[in-house]
């Protein structure tokens, strides 16, 4: 099973917004803007909408995109599933580890991009 462009486009969309701290502090947080989204339903949008998920727990044959970039999104499940689900949001993205989520949803939407560009 492989992925289809519109949801690399999603995957590359979610991983953004995941990086972005003012985004989420002004969407997630104030409620503000025109986007609609949340810190739940985003992880739901990228691991599940797009399959995502069940495409690396399966990891047979063809990488999702590359080895490093699926290694990169495998870290960060590992990590949102670890994150506080009963914390607030605001709460949620004062630890440390949502310092950490950022920065692995950063480099591995460069790296998503890339591939897209290939």
């Amino acid at each position: 099973m492989t992925m289809n462009n519109a949801s690399r486009r999603q995957v590359l969309q979610c991983l953004r917004e995941l990086a972005d701290i003012d985004f989420q502090e002004r969407v997630w947080i104030k409620g503000e803007g025109p986007e609609v989204s949340s810190y739940p339903e985003l992880v739901s949008q990228l691991y599940d909408d797009t399959s995502l998920g069940d495409l690396l727990e399966r990891g047979e044959g063809e990488p999702v995109f590359s080895s490093e970039t699926d290694s990169l999104l495998q870290q960060l499940s590992t990590i949102l599933d670890d994150t506080e689900a009963h914390a607030s949001t605001a709460d949620v993205l004062r630890t440390p580890q949502w310092a950490k989520i950022r920065s692995l949803a950063l480099r591995a939407s460069k790296l998503v991009e890339e591939s897209m560009a290939e």
